[in-house]
């Protein structure tokens, strides 16, 4: 006898998944861009700064290959994503191979129209508005480098898929351009976190405001429960204890019996024996008084 099992269908209420989806994967920039600037600031897309201790999530990294034009924009159908682990292509081959009519003026004077960027993709854990930073520079590309060594790192620690929190900063590095060298972007973690499977935070987003303007105090962001990893310790990562050898005469002390400590304090004071019992004889006094009456008679005389 075979019984029939309808299954009940899952809620689909189309917030799972937007129409832009498919487009988001293709496009480079996606939310608002982040610019660390000449003058050492971090910079929104509309050039406000933007604040240094707003916390980010990042989520993915990408590298991509482009071609710009003379406008200083990405030409349409020259843009390609690198795979991961793909070796970054000669882009000086492929500049010097191009014709002059298509080089632009750069920061640095002219340059080729191709040109490879890392891509840092962030959400803003509270609000989960999306940034990415794009960057070709040098202290870029040391930014981006430092980061993931330490995303390695922690992996490596925690066991598990963690993502850095972090805030953008800057620090100093040396340059060839500079004998007293520049200030680069930097990325400092604030905390780490175990991504999926994460319930959504208390009030979420009664208390999300705009983006404040750099004249304005920046509030405190609220934050989400997000499980935070802790370090695990030496027994913890080695599956395995020291034992304590010094506390086992402790231990053998703490299980002396009681009465065994009483017998001893109660121990009965030695017997006397005879030759304990034996006394000195006194000293022979006469003939030293003897002498003493001669050598007084002498001295007398």
């Amino acid at each position: 006898m075979t019984h029939d099992i309808t299954k009940t269908p899952e809620t689909v209420d189309g917030l799972d998944t937007t129409d832009d989806d498919q487009l988001r994967g293709q496009r480079v920039i996606q939310g608002m861009r982040l610019a660390f600037t000449n003058d050492f600031i971090w910079v929104d897309t509309n050039d406000e700064q933007f604040p240094s201790d707003r916390q980010l999530l990042l989520m993915s990294h990408r590298r991509v290959l482009q071609k710009w034009g003379l406008d200083n924009k990405p030409i349409a159908g020259e843009t390609r994503f690198l795979e991961e682990g793909e070796k970054w292509p000669d882009v000086e081959a492929m500049n010097e191979a191009a014709p002059q009519s298509e080089w632009r003026e750069g920061p640095n004077g002219l340059q080729g129209p191709w040109q490879c960027q890392h891509l840092f993709y962030f959400w803003d854990p509270n609000t989960f508005e999306r940034f990415t930073y794009p960057t070709n520079t040098v202290g870029g590309h040391i930014a981006v480098g430092d980061l993931k060594a330490a995303i390695k790192d922690a992996r490596l620690v925690y066991g598990a898929r963690v993502n850095p929190i972090v805030t953008l900063s800057d620090t100093f590095m040396k340059t060839k351009y500079s004998a007293s060298g520049r200030q680069r972007p930097h990325f400092v973690v604030v905390r780490w976190v175990a991504m999926g499977g994460v319930a959504p935070p208390k009030a979420l987003a009664a208390e999300t405001k705009a983006l404040p303007a750099p004249t304005q105090a920046t509030p405190e962001p609220t934050q989400l429960d997000l499980p935070i990893m802790k370090k695990p310790s030496l027994a913890e990562e080695m599956n395995d204890e020291i034992p304590d050898y010094g506390n086992e005469k402790d231990s053998a002390e703490a299980s002396t019996p009681p009465a065994a400590e009483n017998k001893k304090a109660k121990a009965p004071p030695a017997r006397p024996t005879a030759r304990r019992e034996i006394k000195k004889a006194p000293a022979k006094t006469a003939a030293r008084s003897a002498s003493r009456k001669r050598l007084s008679s002498l001295e007398a005389g």
